[in-house]
């Protein structure tokens, strides 16, 4: 229920859906667990359709949520589950800023130094979707350092 929700919320874009969609991003485990997915696939899904949500909806409330969610490195659930899902729903809140615009640039930037090849390349695509100038030398720095995080 939680992952339909959050998903028809993203496509009614009603602006009274920010504030639970925010509670959804903040999630740290699911109240209801569906019977034939694990706990950490159930709590993705729902933190991405969340973060999906808020972009689609672009509403200027969503974006320290979502700066909070893209900088989130939660060590105790990546021990116990796979690195690499954290770092989808980072990638998602990424393209969720990008989707707001402008007061997401600064973050973004900053994300440019992620451990994540995956969440910094988001970052830097979604810096190129907001087209801010002031990202142009940061972007420009990456292009020279092989591992991105220059």
């Amino acid at each position: 229920m939680c992952l339909a929700a959050a998903e028809a919320l993203g496509r009614i874009r009603d602006p009274r859906a920010v504030e639970p969609l925010i509670a959804a991003l903040k999630l740290k485990k699911l109240a209801w667990d569906h019977p034939t997915a694990g706990p950490e696939r159930r709590y993705r899904e729902v933190c991405l359709a969340a973060a999906k949500a808020l972009g689609n909806l672009g509403d200027a409330r969503a974006v320290k949520p979502l700066i909070a969610r893209l900088r989130r490195e939660d060590r105790l659930v990546r021990s116990v589950y796979d690195e690499t899902w954290d770092a989808s729903v980072r990638k998602t809140a990424a393209f969720a800023l990008a989707d707001i615009g402008a007061p997401s640039v600064e973050p973004l930037i900053t994300a440019l130094r992620d451990e994540n090849d995956s969440v910094r390349n988001a970052a830097a695509m979604a810096l190129g979707l907001i087209g801010d100038p002031g990202a142009v030398e940061r972007l420009n720095t990456g292009l020279g350092d092989g591992a991105g995080r220059g």
